[in-house]
């Protein structure tokens, strides 16, 4: 959707006339506007002077049949110099970008400070991926790691004048990303943030989903035509009880055809208490999440701690330039 101006659309009426000694230079470049003796260069829509459009809400708010995964977590730091850590499992992806954003409100500072920010949190990525590369010394592809690091809002160094940093990557194949949110420099007793997650997150019960081509999923989704009780019946192949519930060895006869090391994924990701068992209530949550066909995302793996001192000198060294309230971003960016 085309952006608007504060008066709204653009027509006869309200454009905006470029200075006349522009129009030779118009096929090149975009002629600056005159506002009083002001000029404003006006980018193509959107841009910031018109507007962004309309906000398309399903790209924005989750919805249980969104083809696309949401997580969010607020949290706090109340430590200098320590991080947080997300370690998320992403599926492939050739259109739906992955995208997580950091975003948190700064104490008040002084005016004249030589920092722009007085608690700077810092958003950085850690990429991990295994790709197939030909080994020349055995004559065939191998599977090969490979690592990279990213800082937020898509600079090379931390950036030491923003509130809200966003790392983005348009598309990607399989992977592990880790998001860090370290406490760079903490002035207050704690900081609040907020971190946001979204793209082809691998879901909570991705195994249940895609075990047997999708066969696991019907037969499940098959057996509470009745209710949840009488299916638990059916399911509950031994008899254990709501409680008790089924073991490894159970969902093995019950899905002769899965992998071994399948169905102990399935197992893990439904087994909310960590008991090695799937119970009634495991269950009941396992047929709401593929009756709706959702994507919820699984919980990422979570740390707290000291971050290593040659991490934190890698940061400060990136660091060198100095930063204003000029540098803040001008750009607004979605947060999904």
């Amino acid at each position: 959707t085309r952006g608007a101006s504060s008066v709204g659309g653009r027509t006869n009426a309200n454009t905006y006339f470029p200075d006349p000694a522009c129009n030779q230079e118009e096929q090149t470049n975009p002629c600056p506007l005159v506002f009083s003796t002001a000029r404003v260069q006006l980018p193509p829509t959107p841009n910031m002077i018109e507007g962004f459009g309309r906000t398309q809400l399903d790209s924005v708010l989750w919805f249980a049949d969104s083809q696309w995964s949401l997580w969010l977590r607020t949290n706090e730091h109340t430590k200098p110099d320590f991080m947080h850590t997300y370690t998320f499992r992403l599926l492939e992806s050739t259109q739906r970008p992955f995208k997580v954003t950091l975003c948190y409100t700064d104490a008040p500072s002084t005016p004249g400070a030589s920092h722009v920010l007085v608690n700077d949190l810092d958003l950085v990525i850690l990429r991990t991926s295994v790709s197939m590369v030909l080994n020349t010394s055995i004559g065939r592809k191998v599977p090969t790691q490979s690592f990279n690091t990213d800082f937020g809002n898509g600079g090379s160094q931390k950036d030491g004048s923003n509130t809200c940093e966003q790392f983005a990557m348009p598309t990607h194949d399989v992977m592990t990303v880790t998001v860090i949110v370290v406490a760079y420099r903490l002035i207050s007793s704690s900081q609040p943030y907020s971190l946001v997650a979204t793209g082809l997150l691998r879901p909570k019960y991705h195994s249940w989903i895609t075990a047997s081509n999708g066969a696991v999923r019907s037969f499940v989704l098959g057996l509470v035509d009745n209710g949840y009780d009488a299916g638990w019946f059916l399911f509950d192949t031994f008899k254990r009880g709501k409680t008790k519930g089924l073991q490894l060895t159970d969902l093995g006869i019950k899905f002769p055809d899965v992998s071994e090391d399948m169905l102990l994924e399935m197992l893990t990701e439904a087994d909310d208490d960590v008991n090695r068992q799937l119970d009634f209530m495991e269950f009941v949550a396992i047929v709401d999440e593929l009756s709706t066909g959702a994507l919820r995302s699984a919980e990422p793996l979570y740390t707290e701690e000291q971050a290593p001192a040659e991490f934190l000198q890698k940061v400060a060294a990136n660091q060198m330039q100095t930063t204003t309230s000029s540098a803040r971003l001008l750009t607004p960016f979605s947060c999904v």
